[in-house]
């Protein structure tokens, strides 16, 4: 009976995050994309510019921008910029408060004609992910009595890859770590 009441309750975390998230973590964003030249010949190159802007007192740690792209517009490299087979546009944001992030993507225009970066959905995540941290911080601190062996241990916690990835994407794996972490 414990392991469904346990369950039920880790499910019902997950819909309240997705619906907090939903409700509050995307308002007051604004997004736009838009190419540098107006007029661009075939196999000339021009910039793909993305604006994002957070115009309020809450922290995004996680926002995902992914969108359709043209299979005739070839971007340049760049770190976190990603087009899978299906010619998806993503890009991966931090935003602190009233924060604006600009960034130019190099494209090379490959046929004539004309190019929409219009729509684009937005996700934001790892809201218990990042509950966990001070928490740690806490236990650790409790545990050992001193600030520089629960600072390292929160470190370790904070840039553990699999921690970033199961909070992002919304695992149910945040959720069970937070609620043992809390009953300690």
């Amino acid at each position: 009976m414990n392991g469904w009441v346990l369950t039920i309750g880790l499910l019902v975390i997950g819909l309240v995050q997705r619906w907090l998230l939903n409700a509050f973590g995307l308002k007051g964003l604004s997004y736009t994309r838009r190419f540098s030249k107006k007029t661009v010949y075939e196999g000339e190159e021009a910039e793909m510019i993305e604006v994002i802007r957070n115009d309020r007192l809450f922290f995004i740690p996680w926002l995902r921008a992914e969108s359709r792209i043209s299979p005739y517009v070839r971007l340049g490299r760049q770190e976190n910029l990603a087009v899978s087979g299906e010619r998806y546009h993503k890009s991966i944001f931090t935003l602190r408060p009233f924060q604006q992030i600009t960034r130019r993507h190099r494209v090379r225009l490959l046929r004539r004609g004309e190019y929409d970066v219009g729509n684009v959905a937005l996700t934001a995540g790892a809201l218990f992910g990042i509950f966990m941290v001070p928490l740690m911080y806490a236990i650790l601190h409790a545990l050992f009595g001193e600030a520089k062996f629960s600072a390292a241990g929160t470190a370790f916690l904070a840039l553990d890859f699999m921690h970033i990835t199961t909070s992002r994407i919304g695992t149910l794996e945040p959720f069970s770590v937070f609620f043992i972490l809390l009953m300690y």
